[in-house]
């Protein structure tokens, strides 16, 4: 089973962060969003608010809690590739993680706190 996934446009992607310090069992889920309708404020939670390379919507879901939003300041290729892509209907789950890929949209969860995400709107209950 693939560490991640990408949704079927490709426009969402979503992958346990293995390049973390963290023990395999409280790496956190990342979901990059490349395109969107709704944005974050420019120096939401990216440590460089001068980027001048690809800025990414990001969520970032912790074993527990509620998922933190960000920026992720990036060069051409810095998450897992390939990753499989799930087809509408399909579901995905590793280390308590567990998402459903909808033509509507992605939910994640990590059986605490859900997010809803899509290009057109975000979000969390």
């Amino acid at each position: 089973m693939a560490a991640g996934f990408a949704s079927p446009s490709g426009n969402i992607r979503c992958y346990l962060d293995v390049y973390s310090d963290l023990p395999f069992g409280d790496m956190p889920m990342v979901c990059l969003i490349f395109d969107a309708d709704w944005d974050l404020p420019p120096d939401y939670g990216d440590s460089d608010p001068t980027c001048d390379l690809d800025r990414t919507r990001t969520l970032i879901l912790q074993p527990t809690g509620r998922p933190q939003e960000r920026w992720t300041c990036h060069g051409d290729v810095f998450w897992p590739e390939p990753l499989g892509t799930l087809s509408y209907g399909s579901e995905w789950s590793m280390l308590g993680y567990g998402c459903r890929v909808e033509t509507r949209g992605v939910t994640c969860t990590n059986g605490d706190k859900t997010f809803f995400v899509s290009r057109a709107t975000r979000s969390f209950f």
